[in-house]
């Protein structure tokens, strides 16, 4: 068959060599060489396929994301072309926000929130102090620094008739006494002398000597205990340095319920063996804290 077709001599020697692989692939059923075919597509398609999804799926570059470039070196207004458009001021210059400052008690603006002060218990350690503020109907306990209930005042300051509200950047006050606008608050008593530390260290040594100072008698109405009436004796000047007026009523020592008798009698005893002195008097019918150091 070979020698009828009219091919050059190198590709009949090739054809004579290859013609037993031909006989051999003749051999092969056709449907052998269809499923053959079939698979080869699939491979083909699914490559196909394989390359068109990962051009969908967005990969991600090592490349870092673009980035101003800082400028290592100290002088930076000649790298920098927008330095001296900083200096220029074109929109004007911002104000400088200045620190609020507290005027003076007297000259603080009455506050026009809807509160108002049921009570107060003004300490000579401003800590201890509190106020009773009656604020959308109800009272709540305040103490420095606490923000009033439904608003954004807070207490700034405590004294025996105002508290001193912080109210944004404004200074409010709330007055017990609405008539006492204007005037100088009550002042809280405040003891460093040294009389007055001579006087504790020697009622520590001898309690007896309290009677020198003070005088005590309870306070009784309709025969209940209402508290310990106080007034100066020997040294009324001592007296009044404690923070102490004529006629006070001690109604309470370091929390304890001088109306109460068992309580009274066992705080009066322990008297000298206190360190620190928390006095609640009653005053023209508001109530104040003292506090004495013992020591």
């Amino acid at each position: 068959m070979l020698a009828d077709l009219k091919l050059s001599e190198p590709y009949i020697s090739w054809l004579t060599r290859a013609e037993p692989v031909f006989r051999y692939f003749r051999k092969i059923p056709q449907r052998r060489w269809i499923l053959l075919c079939q698979i080869i597509l699939v491979i083909f398609l699914a490559r196909q396929l394989a390359l068109f999804t990962w051009q969908l799926v967005p990969v991600e570059t090592s490349e870092p994301a673009w980035q101003i470039n800082h400028l290592a070196s100290g002088n930076t207004q000649h790298n920098n072309p927008y330095a001296q458009l900083n200096k220029l001021h074109l929109f004007g210059i911002p104000p400088q926000q200045e620190e609020t400052k507290q005027p003076t008690p007297e000259r603080v603006p009455v506050s026009r929130l809807a509160a108002r002060i049921t009570g107060i218990v003004a300490s000579s350690e401003p800590s201890h102090s509190l106020a009773i503020i009656k604020v959308g109907g109800s009272d709540k306990t305040y103490h420095i620094g606490e923000t009033l209930k439904g608003t954004r005042a807070k207490v700034h300051e405590i004294y025996p008739d105002r508290v001193i509200l912080l109210n944004g950047e404004q200074f409010e006050s709330l007055l017990m006494y609405p008539d006492e606008a204007g005037k100088k608050p009550r002042p809280v008593a405040r003891y460093q002398s040294k009389s007055v530390k001579q006087a504790i260290a020697r009622v520590r040594s001898n309690p007896a000597s309290l009677s020198e100072i003070v005088s005590i008698s309870p306070m009784r109405k309709n025969g209940e205990l209402q508290g310990y009436r106080i007034n100066p004796t020997g040294n009324p000047a001592l007296f009044k340095k404690l923070g102490l007026k004529p006629g006070d009523l001690a109604v309470a020592i370091n929390g304890h319920d001088l109306t109460d008798q068992s309580q009274a009698m066992k705080i009066l005893t322990s008297l000298p063996e206190l360190n620190q002195i928390s006095l609640t008097v009653e005053r023209e019918g508001q109530q104040y804290q003292i506090d004495i150091p013992a020591s």
